[in-house]
């Protein structure tokens, strides 16, 4: 009788072995530091991001971002954190600081006047002119604005979790709207 037990027992199980049916894989976990590349939509501002990241059992995430760009770049280093849900990992972070607006109005002696305009992460805000030995005129006026915002990317997980690839776009008025969303692919390093 126990062997015919054990036998029907043991059909079962191969039965249900080789039945052809499968599983289907786990999402992988995402705790380990990425890196790789981003660009914006219309192809101005692109460089490397590396993202540090920690996830907890129920699937929070939480860590660091930090871009590295040799063009113009909106995209602010800071904390991030979100979730995974399956196969996608939606984070967020904020982005605050302060850009400043750096005027050059330069007058010739002749009365010919250029001014020019440029964007910068420090200056120190005022007025400053200078004449020079031909007696022309430079004034820089320096002003400063607060800008803040989101930073919200949306990544695939794939390949058994050692690349993440999607969006990003931001919310405020840290990015302008041609140049604050755009393309990211990183890998496990």
């Amino acid at each position: 009788m126990k062997n015919i037990a054990l036998t029907l027992a043991m059909t079962v199980l191969l039965a249900a072995c080789s039945s052809g049916s499968t599983v289907a894989p786990l999402p992988s976990t995402v705790n380990s530091q990425f890196a790789g590349n981003f660009q914006n939509i219309n192809n101005t501002q692109r460089g490397t991001v590396r993202l540090d990241i920690v996830e907890d059992d129920s699937g929070a995430v939480t860590g660091n971002i930090i871009f590295e760009s040799n063009t113009a770049n909106c995209l602010g280093n800071n904390t991030v954190s979100g979730t995974t849900n399956g196969f996608n990992l939606s984070i967020a972070s904020e982005i605050n600081r302060t850009r400043f607006t750096i005027v050059t109005t330069t007058t010739r002696p002749t009365g010919a006047t250029t001014v020019s305009t440029r964007f910068a992460t420090s200056g120190t805000v005022g007025t400053q002119t200078r004449t020079g030995s031909d007696g022309t005129v430079t004034t820089t006026v320096t002003t400063s604005e607060d800008l803040t915002g989101n930073l919200n990317i949306q990544l695939a997980i794939s390949n058994n979790g050692n690349t993440l690839s999607g969006t990003y776009v931001t919310t405020g008025n840290v990015c302008s709207n041609s140049t604050g969303s755009g393309d990211m692919t990183l890998n496990r390093i």
